[in-house]
């Protein structure tokens, strides 16, 4: 998979779940995640795991 492909992905999971782009939060480590190996399902529940990790991510 691309990283392009990775991102993509990432962000339909992110748009599905909370109605927001990745592109419309603040800077995360993508491409290093993207290079761990880490599946954009794992990166979702690692960095973004409920409303409230998004709520403090967003209003930081």
């Amino acid at each position: 998979m691309t990283f392009q492909k990775w991102m993509q992905e990432l962000n339909e999971i992110c748009l599905s779940t909370y109605l927001m782009s990745i592109y419309d939060l603040p800077d995360m480590p993508f491409y290093d995640a993207f290079e761990d190996g880490q599946t954009p399902e794992e990166f979702m529940a690692d960095t973004i795991p409920d409303m409230d990790a998004l709520a403090d991510m967003v209003l930081s």
